[in-house]
């Protein structure tokens, strides 16, 4: 669409964006998950808008949308940004006794 998506610098731009996202992806910790999850979202929003492709634009714009929502939700609710944790399940004494 543009004469500097053929530069290399821009092609790393897209690279860059889609690495953060893939590594957003291996985090387990939610609001660092939401940070990263959202600079690679936004990254690749301006990449692909820059490229002229539509649905990564909007897909990509939506995505960005979603982690910004989400980021003020567990702001407002004062959630651990450490990390979720999931309590073990009581013993269940049926199942013990199929064991």
């Amino acid at each position: 669409m543009f004469a500097f998506t053929d530069t290399w610098w821009f092609q790393t731009l897209g690279w860059v964006g889609s690495a953060l996202v893939v590594l957003s992806l291996m985090d387990s910790k939610v609001v660092r998950f939401r940070w990263l999850n959202l600079a690679g979202s936004v990254v690749s929003t301006l990449w692909n808008l820059a490229a002229g492709i539509w649905p990564f634009v909007a897909m990509n714009g939506a995505i960005a949308i979603i982690n910004i929502y989400w980021l003020i939700r567990l702001k407002r609710e004062q959630r651990n940004p450490q990390v979720d944790i999931i309590e073990p399940a009581a013993p269940d004494p049926a199942r013990e006794a199929l064991a």
